[in-house]
């Protein structure tokens, strides 16, 4: 194989009583687990399909290509699934592909701290600001000290461009019981029927959760969020009203079912 191509063993578990179909998508990108800043993520070369019986482990080869071509090599080292994919067509684009990543790349920089609300100030951070001017004046209002965060509210003047800050203002003592998945769930129930950026919010939101944690709750989610956003594709190519009703419906419960999660993601362990 060329310098840059290897292969990858993937440990693949079937843990019903029925047959699964199992699909790993040219693109898909393996992080090294715990070494994500010295060696090379692995992107997966070619388009995978297997077939497992129920209740089968097996392990596959997969051929892979270096990510990101400034680390090292990585040498058997043990590595997780993440939600992200390259828009890889052939090999010799692959370097090309991970040095100009797509404006919808979400980033999950190794120093963000490993709870909900970091996860969405990361991920949606317009939301995340007028979260947090909610929750504050609530705490407010029910005569908490919330003077510094209010300041520091006021003084952010583009939360895209200040998401450091909203993760400044969320680690305010005063504001620790408004801050978590139970009231970003809160917040966006009271916003009522869905609109595109609210569900590309939860979706987004997961997407980042996932990076995070290996935790089965989150694979779970992500699963989940991932039919949510197949569904919103299709609503946006057909062309039959009662089609887009049913499939908006459909987008609604997912939806619903994301939000009624959050709160369990205050309870898991989260990655390192």
């Amino acid at each position: 194989m060329p310098g840059y191509a290897f292969n990858v063993t993937m440990k693949l578990t079937n843990p019903t009583n029925a047959e699964q179909i199992v699909s790993i998508p040219r693109g898909t990108i393996l992080e090294p687990d715990k070494a994500h800043l010295t060696d090379q993520s692995a992107v997966i070369a070619k388009d995978y399909i297997f077939r497992l019986n129920p209740n089968e482990t097996r392990s596959v080869l997969l051929e892979a290509e270096c990510w990101n071509r400034h680390l090292a090599p990585p040498k058997g080292t043990p590595g997780k699934l993440t939600p992200l994919k390259g828009n890889v067509m052939k090999t010799t684009n692959v370097w090309g592909t991970s040095s100009t990543p797509s404006q919808t790349t979400i980033t999950t920089k190794p120093s963000q701290p490993p709870n909900v609300f970091a996860a969405f100030a990361n991920t949606s951070p317009d939301f995340a600001y007028d979260f947090l001017n909610e929750v504050t004046n609530e705490a407010d209002s029910r005569g908490v000290d919330v003077s510094d965060a209010l300041d520091a509210l006021m003084s952010i003047g583009s939360p895209a461009r200040s998401k450091d800050s909203l993760l400044d203002v969320a680690k305010d003592p005063e504001l620790g019981p408004y801050i978590n998945g139970t009231k970003i769930r809160q917040y966006f129930i009271q916003k009522g029927a869905p609109t595109d950026d609210q569900i590309n919010a939860i979706e987004r939101l997961i997407k980042n959760v996932y990076a995070l944690t290996t935790h089965s709750l989150a694979s779970r989610q992500f699963v989940l969020a991932m039919e949510m956003a197949d569904l919103s594709k299709d609503r946006q190519v057909t062309l039959k009203d009662e089609e887009r009703e049913e499939l908006t419906q459909l987008i609604r419960e997912k939806y619903l079912t994301l939000l009624d999660s959050l709160p369990l993601l205050d309870q898991i362990e989260w990655r390192a």
